[in-house]
């Protein structure tokens, strides 16, 4: 089972998050009338190294016997090597590679018709969504690889110095990777998946969701390797019982 800091990632704790810094959508995963709503969530671990998939994405649902369920997946939430240093003239336009901020936004389930991503499903932004700009110079970079370090923790102090731009992009969907082991050019800011066993349980949860007439709309949660860890601290796990009872 996938970790951060030794907290196992499963329904427990992202819920956990969401009781933390969205109560409102904590109260809504807690209406067990709600049997097979869907709510996806990723963690951006921050000092990831951009080439591998080693950040988190996964859902969460409450089904028919009013047991909580999740699914996680290892993925990447930030654009591949490729395109970090090869950004699209439109990124390049707009002040750099796209990282989604952490939030959340309204999806759509695109199915496992797409052309690009067929049989396996995807998601897709309703609207254009808030995202980081960052163009590290040859400099920046150069410096990173001497230190040792991954291009991701130059993006992260980068966004702590506040030296990122910020802007919007209509393509930050969830789809899967090409590779199971290294990324190269397969994301220019979407958030991709792996492991494909997870990523079709994500979209047989996504059906359900559609076929109980919740409608073609999903809500994305991102959050940092920071908030995970704060929402999980000391976590009293008798309180959040107690929470689950209508």
């Amino acid at each position: 089972m996938p970790s951060i800091d030794g907290i196992d990632i499963n329904g427990t704790s992202i819920t956990n998050c969401y009781k933390r810094y969205y109560p409102s959508t904590f109260q809504q995963i807690m209406d067990f009338n709600l049997f097979h709503y869907l709510h996806i969530w990723g963690i951006r671990t921050s000092t990831c190294d951009t080439s591998m998939p080693d950040d988190l994405v996964g859902g969460l649902r409450i089904n028919n016997l009013n047991v909580l369920e999740s699914i996680v997946s290892q993925a990447s939430t930030e654009p591949s090597p490729y395109f970090l240093s090869n950004p699209l003239a439109d990124a390049r336009r707009l002040g750099g590679s796209a990282f989604m901020v952490e939030g959340q936004n309204a999806y759509r389930y695109v199915g496992r018709s797409h052309p690009k991503w067929k049989p396996y499903p995807s998601f897709c932004p309703i609207k254009s969504v808030k995202v980081y700009r960052w163009n590290p110079s040859v400099e920046e970079v150069t410096a990173l690889r001497k230190a040792k370090k991954p291009l991701s923790q130059g993006f992260a102090d980068a966004v702590k110095a506040r030296k990122v731009k910020i802007s919007t992009s209509p393509d930050t969907c969830i789809h899967r990777a090409w590779s199971k082991d290294k990324l190269y050019n397969d994301s220019a800011g979407c958030q991709i998946i792996p492991d494909y066993v997870s990523l079709n349980q994500l979209g047989t949860w996504a059906e359900a969701h559609i076929k109980k007439k919740y409608g073609n709309v999903f809500i994305y949660t991102l959050f940092t390797k920071e908030q995970f860890i704060a929402a999980n601290k000391g976590f009293d796990f008798g309180s959040f019982i107690k929470s689950l009872k209508p």
